[in-house]
């Protein structure tokens, strides 16, 4: 199999500060918080399907610098029939501009069309939200995605941004129909890019994407990914959940 890696995509969190006044000068200092997930996720193709897993862990941060835990979640997301998205990135939501990365993605495969041709318009949508986040906010944008589905066959398609003060980085990795074993790492990902190339020649694809993310979840020391581990694969016969970790199959009318 051969590999296609990105950059690390850690997911921070940033919180609105309000203060409520109470009778008797009483104020109260509230902290709204975004919940956003780190991630690390590997998909692989070989043959007619296309096969995709998660890790679940959420971890918030307040105030830019304390961690604490929130509630494990889904991180395969569906935006059409046989149409799925895994992502991650240092800001899902921009709390100054109010972008929605994860939204963006929804509304952008939900759309009729190619599936390369969708990637490569949420990629030039995905760079001008970074641009605008840069210039309003002055932060740093990287972001991995990977569209994946079944049209005529299974695809994937993975876009990467990466824009900062200094850096305009895009790094598109195709595995289009016909396209035969191929796989690719996001978020966290360097103990899967390491050992990936030797264990994917050992054992099947469906055995060696739930070991490599659980060597990268032991690997890691950060605490911002984790059990269970989600594994969904897409072929001509639908969507199957052969490792569901906190995910529910999605409604037949979504299929």
């Amino acid at each position: 199999l051969e590999a296609g890696a990105w950059g690390p995509g850690t997911a921070a969190s940033s919180c609105d500060t309000e203060f409520m006044a109470f009778p008797r000068g009483i104020i109260v200092l509230i902290l709204a918080c975004t919940v956003l997930p780190a991630s690390t996720f590997v998909i692989g193709k070989s043959g007619d399907a296309v096969v995709v897993g998660t890790d679940s862990r959420v971890v918030l941060i307040i105030d830019y610098s304390r961690k604490q835990p929130g509630s494990d979640i889904c991180k395969i997301h569906k935006s059409a029939p046989r149409r799925y998205f895994v992502i991650a990135s240092n800001q899902y939501v921009n709390i100054k501009t109010g972008i929605d990365f994860s939204d963006l993605a929804t509304q952008t495969f939900a759309a009729d069309g190619n599936p390369k041709s969708l990637a490569d318009s949420f990629e030039t949508k995905a760079m001008a939200a970074a641009e605008r986040i840069l210039k309003e906010d002055g932060a740093t944008t990287v972001l991995s995605l990977v569209f994946f589905g079944y049209d005529r066959g299974a695809f994937y398609y993975s876009r990467s941004i990466r824009r900062s003060p200094s850096e305009t980085y895009e790094e598109p990795s195709d595995c289009p129909v016909g396209c035969n074993q191929h796989w690719l790492a996001g978020g966290y990902h360097q103990v899967t890019d390491k050992l990936a190339p030797q264990v994917f020649a050992s054992i099947s694809i469906e055995s060696a994407i739930p070991f490599l993310i659980r060597k990268e979840i032991e690997a890691d020391t950060t605490g911002d990914i984790g059990l269970p581990i989600a594994l969904l694969r897409v072929d001509a016969d639908g969507e199957h959940w052969l490792s569901p970790g906190v995910c529910k199959p999605f409604p037949q009318a979504a299929k």
